[in-house]
């Protein structure tokens, strides 16, 4: 019989049954707003980590965070008051960090029954808590529609922890009444289990002096990413059948430009085929936000709510207060600025438009030999210049990794210099370039990543129609007679020129282009 620390005699010396709903048991961390709260990406198993299970290897992804939104189901949401206090259940949903446990597996054993685990946060005034319910397969059989707020004559075990996975306690229960548990890890496997206890004997003492707890049963419970082969045990006969395929998942990852006003819901693990209901939740009813575009996945809808079936993993964001730039569908382009117009390279436009005597270079903002030098010899220019006001919104023409970011410039003059820029490298049709956005804005040149809620940077996936940057007027723009956005086309080792890659279209030739004073048209609004 393996030897009880005193400690759990004493938990146990009263055992109970719940006369008034489920135990309130909230960690009392500051921190209710779940909308700004990340979790990992990859929890431990039971979203606890466990005493014991430093060795266990499936690390991947314990450091990566989404928003904790993101992971639930709000659907399907409960509340309840018990003992005067008000809370909150709101499942996992369905299939985050699926991990697998068995009843009655002794280490080193075979498995025994299959067990049914479902993962709930729960929140009410004082915090939130992460619940997690393995519950025996024969209850769940009986019960099928359990939850943490409504599990009558409840068997199996609860596991608490905080939603940064921090353990807080482990709880047993057999037809509601109250064991005492523990983990135990299983050295060199990487198994975790938990041992449920209970009194061999009638009698004891106030203090739990008499009697002897003992081992009454184990949960066992695999490690992630170890769910194939799993026992079988469709009618708890105890005799497995064979081998299982596990369920494949798909991750459906929503976000918004305003996570402070808005909420979106639906987002979360599915199995394939299932069907995704996707909405959004105004935080105050005072305000009503309306969506102007999604960018991702969701590109083609123009609505903030609908339904889908889930076939692959997607990612999207919604965007309220952020306005949609001219997109070309058919070419999969949208335009950086909201007002395209190339920027005249010598003299002010707003001279240049209330005096046509005034000559205005617009030729010398596009691509090619089209400037001239002190001494008169032609000069390249590498990229389209787009007029821009200081602090205009920048967005992305095609979805791609930023493989560049430069910030740091301010308002000094750097000669030679594209001053804060971005570059994105797009691979798709079977075509690979790079798109350029420079002279950004001094002191804050990049916009929010709506997806991680930091300011875009390096080897952020970024998506068409996103919001990236704000133009400005640094590197060698700091003294130029027009603000402006200069936007470059890198591919095949070379710069080449951007007009192809607009949506939009302008004549060419210097005299063309400036009798235009730099206007682009065709410009489609799909």
């Amino acid at each position: 019989m393996r030897a009880v620390p005193a400690i759990f005699i004493l938990l146990s010396a009263v055992s109970c049954m719940e006369k008034d709903g489920p135990e309130i048991f909230l960690t009392g961390q500051e921190e209710a707003d779940i909308s700004n709260t990340l979790v990992r990406a990859s929890p431990p198993p039971l979203f606890a980590d466990l005493p014991g299970d430093s060795g266990r290897s499936d690390t991947k992804g314990l450091d990566e965070k989404v928003p904790l939104v993101s992971v639930l189901d709000r659907v399907r949401q409960k509340k309840a008051v018990f003992k005067g206090i008000s809370v909150v259940q709101i499942p996992f949903s369905d299939g985050y960090s699926l991990q697998k446990a068995y009843y009655g597996r002794e280490p080193g054993g075979e498995p025994g029954d299959a067990a049914v685990m479902k993962r709930f946060l729960v929140t009410g005034p004082e915090g939130m808590t992460v619940v997690t319910m393995i519950a025996d397969s024969r209850y769940a059989r009986a019960h099928p529609d359990f939850d943490y707020l409504d599990r009558p004559d409840y068997t199996g075990a609860v596991v608490f922890s905080t939603v940064y996975g921090e353990l807080l306690k482990v709880q047993a229960y057999d037809g509601g009444r109250i064991l005492a548990a523990e983990f135990v890890s299983s050295e060199g496997t990487g198994d975790v289990y938990i041992v449920v206890y209970s009194w061999d004997g009638e009698t004891r003492s106030a203090d739990g002096a008499d009697g002897v707890m003992t081992g009454r049963y184990v949960i066992a419970l695999k490690p992630e990413g170890e769910v194939s082969p799993w026992f079988w045990d469709p009618d708890g006969s105890g005799e497995g059948s064979d081998p299982q395929t596990p369920e494949k998942f798909y991750t459906l990852s929503l976000s918004c430009d305003i996570p402070d006003k808005v909420e979106m819901t639906g987002g979360g693990a599915y199995t394939a085929g299932s069907t995704a209901v996707v909405g959004y939740r105004q935080k105050y009813s005072v305000q009503v936000h309306t969506l102007d575009h999604w960018t991702g996945d969701f590109a083609w809808s123009v609505s903030a709510r609908f339904s889908m079936k889930v076939t692959e993993d997607m990612e999207s964001t919604a965007y309220f207060e952020t306005k949609r730039p001219a997109a070309n569908n058919s070419k999969h382009v949208t335009n950086p600025l909201i007002s395209m117009r190339i920027a005249a390279s010598n003299v002010s436009m707003v001279l240049a438009d209330a005096d046509e005597r005034v000559y205005a270079n617009y030729y010398g903002g596009t691509f090619g030999l089209t400037r001239v030098d002190r001494e008169g010899n032609p000069r390249r220019h590498d990229g389209l210049d787009l007029y821009a006001d200081v602090g205009t919104p920048v967005y992305a023409a095609y979805s791609g990794t930023i493989s560049k970011a430069v910030s740091g410039y301010g308002d000094s003059p750097v000669a030679n210099s594209y001053g804060n820029e971005l570059r994105i490298t797009t691979a798709e049709g079977g075509r690979t370039f790079v798109t350029q956005y420079a002279h950004l804005q001094g002191g804050r040149p990049f916009a929010v990543n709506p997806r991680t809620g930091q300011p875009f940077k390096e080897d952020d996936k970024v998506y068409q129609g996103d919001l990236i940057a704000y133009s400005g007027r640094t590197g060698n723009a700091v003294d130029v007679p027009n603000p402006h956005l200069h936007l470059g086309i890198y591919t095949g080792g070379r710069w080449v020129d951007p007009k192809p890659y607009i949506n939009g279209t302008y004549p060419s030739g210097q005299k063309s282009i400036d009798k235009g004073k730099g206007r682009i048209t065709n410009i489609r609004y799909d």
